[in-house]
């Protein structure tokens, strides 16, 4: 998994296989280190019809996704769109990344 952090968006860019983990129902995580302290990342399959995104009191920022949403960005194939989620003014983006993706792209 890769993170892209901006003043106004976060982007989840996740491998096939990431994809494949979410669709059976595990979830994903990265951790990395600034200054001597750990930060953790999650995506979280749940089976409701919420996506939420938040930071959490130990710095670790989760991102909680519908079942449905997982099963709508499997079922986009090869896509640089992925599942886009506003929140307050942040906007968040899960995509699989096309460059190692061997879906075919889904036709219109």
């Amino acid at each position: 998994m890769n993170i892209k952090l901006s003043a106004h968006s976060v982007i989840f860019k996740i491998s096939e296989e990431e994809l494949q983990f979410l669709l059976e129902d595990n979830h994903l995580n990265e951790t990395i280190s600034v200054s001597g302290r750990n930060l953790s990342f999650f995506i979280e399959p749940v089976h409701s019809m919420d996506t939420e995104f938040f930071l959490n009191e130990n710095f670790s920022i989760s991102l909680k996704v519908s079942d449905k949403k997982i099963q709508e960005l499997a079922e986009m194939g090869k896509s640089r769109d992925g599942i886009c989620i506003f929140q307050k003014d942040i906007n968040i983006l899960l995509q699989v990344d096309v460059r190692s993706d061997t879906r075919p792209k889904r036709e219109i």
